[in-house]
């Protein structure tokens, strides 16, 4: 089994039911990376939330026009539109929409401008699922899922 889907697994095991019950949240996850895309959403799945997959910016705001979602993790580095303009295109559609930016950009300025923009935060590549899980949830916490 590939390591990376299999600390998917592992990570999958060590969550609680009862917190999976409490995690029906919908969150749309957008990377040009297909191996990253699929790994991150098997994760989040395995977690408990409802789990949207774009393969680009512009494949994410088509769905954004049809469905809504409580949280956009998205690379920053992608095609014609990069995370920075779909974070600002998502705010205009969904005002309170969450949105954490995944990038390989450590520079201070990045994250300031990121946050001006009203990202609810961002992760440094390479990342752990853990700390992915976590950030997730710390931005989900005050928020109520969606009634099924």
């Amino acid at each position: 089994m590939d390591k990376l889907l299999q600390k998917v697994y592992i990570v999958s095991k060590s969550i609680d039911s009862q917190e999976t019950e409490k995690r029906n949240h919908k969150i749309l996850i957008v990377d040009d990376d297909p191996r990253i895309l699929d790994i991150t959403a098997k994760g989040l799945e395995y977690a408990g939330y409802q789990v949207t997959t774009a393969i680009s910016g512009e494949a994410a705001i088509e769905t954004l026009y049809t469905k809504d979602f409580d949280l956009i993790i998205t690379d920053y580095h992608m095609g014609q539109l990069d995370g920075i303009s779909l974070l600002k295109k998502a705010k205009l559609l969904h005002p309170k929409i969450m949105v954490i930016i995944v990038t390989g950009n450590a520079d201070v300025t990045f994250a300031i401008e990121a946050l001006r923009l009203k990202a609810d935060g961002y992760i440094l590549k390479p990342f752990n699922l853990d700390d992915l899980l976590d950030r997730a949830s710390h931005c989900l916490k005050n928020t109520s899922p969606p009634k099924l």
